[in-house]
């Protein structure tokens, strides 16, 4: 109950804090400091809360996973898992569709595309 206050009123000074910054770049800065010296207590207080406050102030959120990446071990390795997963499960969701409408329309089988041909990494340009 003590650490639940306590990051309620950790969350409410920094927002006040935030909320006086006006310039968008300024804002970001203030931010990707507060990640910096947040300590280990804050830090999930700060990642819980802290995207939903950018979508408010129309601020980027880009940086957010890196910034947060650095604090937080295992993160990274989380969010990759969890981007693989997601495509591995389109992939699947593809090729059941893709039989479902051959089913359907009585032609053969397409293909199938190999869930663990995908990869976590970011696309390219």
């Amino acid at each position: 109950m003590a650490s639940q206050i306590a990051a309620q009123r950790f969350w409410a000074r920094a927002t006040r804090t935030l909320d006086s910054i006006k310039d968008t770049p300024k804002l970001v800065a203030a931010e990707q400091d507060l990640i910096a010296n947040a300590d280990d207590a804050q830090i999930p207080v700060v990642a819980e809360e802290l995207s939903s406050y950018l979508a408010s102030r129309n601020a980027p959120t880009g940086w957010l996973t890196d910034a947060l990446s650095s604090r937080i071990p295992g993160l990274s390795d989380a969010q990759a898992d969890s981007i693989l997963k997601a495509r591995q499960a389109a992939v699947l969701a593809q090729n059941h569709q893709n039989l479902t409408r051959a089913m359907q329309n009585d032609t053969s089988a397409p293909p199938l595309l190999d869930p663990y041909a995908v990869t976590a990494e970011a696309y390219g340009e």
